[in-house]
């Protein structure tokens, strides 16, 4: 990374850094980023660990313990097919599925291996960067079956609006979901 701190820079140039750490790659035809061979091997085996909503939940509990308060009240928001998580009642992170959570808390396990400046970052970069990594995931952390990336129409309160999402053929769960695309 440059001379610049993570925390001084207005945007996140999150592929750079994921290539330039390690963890992406171009694959053997140069038309996508993957995982490289050993983070994708790292990451396999911390989702076989993480692959439980206590144990998981257990994980994030002591993550963002280690950012914040030590006696910080955390507090898990449920939604049909959602979760919130709450410290001191502020929003600390929203998850679209139990998957999405398996996914950040085994890369938070070991990104700090390939990231020198982990730490440097603030907890919101911290954030984007794991959502990031899930989306670089090929298979279902819930259910090990394969994921796809599509857009799709969703409609809200205030009228339909279209998405890139990932999500798992099998199970359904949705490991990301891009805010509303510009038409």
């Amino acid at each position: 990374m440059s001379e610049e701190s993570a925390t001084e820079t207005d945007e996140l140039d999150l592929e750079s850094l994921l290539i330039e750490n390690g963890i992406l790659e171009l694959n053997d035809d140069g038309t996508d980023l993957i995982f490289t061979d050993a983070f994708d091997e790292q990451m396999r085996a911390e989702l076989d660990a993480v692959n439980d909503r206590e144990v998981a939940r257990e994980r994030l509990l002591d993550l963002l313990k280690e950012q914040a308060d030590p006696d910080a009240e955390v507090k898990f928001d449920q939604f049909p097919h959602a979760f919130r998580v709450l410290v001191d009642g502020i929003p600390a992170g929203v998850y679209p599925s139990e998957a999405a959570l398996y996914a950040d808390v085994s890369a938070a396990a070991i990104v700090e291996e390939y990231i020198d400046e982990w730490d440097s970052f603030e907890i919101t970069e911290k954030g984007e960067i794991l959502s990031g990594i899930r989306v670089f995931l090929e298979i279902c952390p819930a259910c090990g079956e394969e994921v796809t990336f599509k857009t799709e129409e969703v409609e809200s309160c205030c009228g339909h609006y279209q998405t890139a999402a990932i999500s798992c053929n099998n199970c359904g769960d949705r490991l990301y979901e891009s805010p509303p695309l510009d038409e």
